[in-house]
């Protein structure tokens, strides 16, 4: 292998990396590695599955984990940082996504196609954007948090840490979501949710019960 190579690796063999593979036209990768252990498939798209990461031989590798539950991911990350000195994760944006010039990125997050971030957001790390999002100026999304596909965020809203925003669900502009908290689908959001760990769900949205940090909800 060529050690002036850039490498990807994305971790996670399931339909999330599917999304990723799918986003990486507009990434200067000139090789890329998917690694999971637990399949006995061999390549996906074209693109070789390997067992673990420490086998290749190149030094200029990036990681990004493909797991769409929020808590598993940034167990996954933990997990990756143990495994690996200074550890670089990509952030992958697919082409027909837009991230406004003055928004920033963390490391390990994923914009998906027809995703907008908008005007001095930030997103930090390991957050998920699924497809046709869109996130608002001045909002802020902390780690390992996840806004599903077809979901609108009003601008200067915030996203607490494992946070879901679920598919077509509504967050007013201003609003506060608090750490682990799932929204769920095509539910809106007129105010804050100041309750860790909890589920909200309906028009206005309403809380529904508590959750467990670690607890399924893909």
């Amino acid at each position: 292998m060529n050690k002036n190579k850039k490498s990807l690796v994305i971790v996670g063999a399931g339909g999330q990396c599917k999304v990723i593979l799918d986003s990486l036209n507009s990434n200067n990768y000139n090789e890329v590695f998917i690694e999971d252990k637990f399949i006995s498939t061999e390549a996906i798209y074209g693109f070789p599955v390997i067992s673990k990461a420490e086998d290749l031989a190149n030094a200029n590798i990036e990681f990004v984990v493909a797991i769409g539950d929020n808590f598993s991911r940034s167990k996954l990350v933990s997990d990756l940082q143990l495994r690996f000195d200074n550890i670089k994760f990509a952030t992958i944006v697919h082409p027909k996504a837009y991230v406004a010039a003055s928004a920033t990125l963390g490391e390990g997050t994923v914009v998906c196609a027809g995703s907008v971030v908008g005007a001095n957001s930030r997103i930090e790390e390991h957050v998920i954007i699924n497809t046709n999002s869109s996130v608002d100026h001045d909002c802020h999304l902390k780690p390992f948090c996840s806004i599903g596909p077809n979901s609108t965020l009003g601008g200067n809203t915030y996203i607490g840490n494992l946070s879901v925003v679920a598919i077509s669900a509504t967050i007013s502009h201003g609003v506060t979501i608090a750490d682990n908290v799932i929204v769920g689908a095509s539910s809106l959001v007129l105010r804050d949710i100041a309750s860790d760990c909890t589920v909200w769900r309906g028009i206005p949205a309403r809380k529904i019960r508590k959750r467990e940090i670690d607890e399924k909800y893909l």
